[in-house]
């Protein structure tokens, strides 16, 4: 077993942190667009956070574990934090616009069913 890594596994290892760390940027995406879908209440948001993070020091773990025999070392971790904020930066600024275009529908969606159902409402009062 070797204990002491060389210089091309050190940076081998570093940018497939990077890689991961971009993963883990989409996965945060993909857990934003199921917060607008089920509930922007703040309880329920706290709670996706919660569960995305602790999936993320799970997944790196892992990753760790695979990749380096379970040894998280500091160039790992900031491998992640960049990737994530590439991926945050890049893609993050075109899924905000498709967010908000989901929201603007949400919103236009719930103000049709709000008039269905006062339409409703009055046509019972009426018979």
């Amino acid at each position: 077993m070797e204990y002491i890594h060389g210089l091309d596994f050190q940076t081998r290892l570093f940018f497939q942190s990077v890689g991961f760390g971009f993963l883990l940027g989409i996965l945060y995406d993909v857990f934003r667009f199921v917060r607008i879908l089920i509930s922007e209440k703040r309880a329920f948001i706290i709670f996706m956070d919660m569960l995305y993070f602790t999936l993320c020091g799970f997944l790196i773990f892992c990753f760790a574990l695979v990749l380096d025999n379970g040894e998280i070392r500091a160039y790992l971790l900031v491998g992640n934090l960049a990737g994530w904020l590439i991926c945050y930066f890049s893609m993050g600024i075109a899924s905000a616009k498709i967010r908000n275009l989901i929201r603007s529908q949400k919103r236009n969606i719930r103000a049709v069913k709000l008039k269905i159902r006062k339409k409703m409402v009055n046509s019972r009062k009426k018979s």
